[in-house]
């Protein structure tokens, strides 16, 4: 049976789920900013590794989008655990939807028959409404690029997605020169097409 996930313009199912140092994290608590749900299906697999370290080392980019990201997969606390001192992430929560084995996952309509969750994106915006929602191939770690551009238009952000996400060094003369950071999947891409639910 195909997933069918929450559609934009329904109001996010509340959770409180539990991060990598033991923290209840609680949706209803960043009202006022938008929150981002990286969904992956589990920890220790290449893609997801991407993924995470992806959202974690572009942090300020969604700080100036007013937004919040979190990391969502249904594997336990302590693997969550050592899965981000394993990947040397800085600052993005890692939500364990272990038990009720991914219920959170269930209630967005993402939860695979194989008990684990589709990887997905979901925008929830300041009061609480799903404004963006995507299923991605297992394989294919979903563009931050599309989704900054989306928070952009969102917001009406003066941010320009094409500079913030770059590797910038300084030259000899004292110069900035930005390169894009290959390390990332999915990124090179200049502007999303059609942002659907």
């Amino acid at each position: 049976m195909a997933c069918k996930i929450v559609e934009a313009g329904a109001v996010a199912p509340e959770f409180v789920l539990r991060d990598q140092f033991d923290q209840d994290v609680a949706l209803r608590d960043y009202r006022g900013k938008y929150v981002v749900l990286a969904f992956h299906p589990l920890a220790w697999t290449p893609v997801c590794a991407d993924q995470m370290r992806t959202l974690d080392r572009h942090r300020g980019l969604f700080d100036k989008f007013g937004a919040v990201c979190f990391g969502v997969s249904v594997d336990p606390g302590p693997t969550k655990k050592a899965w981000r001192e394993h990947l040397g992430l800085k600052s993005l929560r890692l939500l364990s939807d272990f038990w009720p084995h991914g219920a959170v996952s269930q209630a967005y309509g993402i939860l695979r028959e194989e008990g684990f969750s589709e990887r997905a994106l979901v925008v929830v915006d300041p009061e609480g409404t799903v404004i963006y929602s995507r299923i991605f191939p297992l394989g294919e770690s979903p563009s931050l690029k599309s989704l900054a551009f989306f928070l952009k238009d969102i917001t009406g952000s003066e941010v320009d997605p094409n500079v913030e996400i770059s590797q910038c060094l300084v030259d000899a003369q004292g110069g900035m020169v930005c390169m894009p950071d290959s390390r990332n999947v999915g990124l090179e891409d200049t502007r999303p097409g059609e942002m659907g639910g």
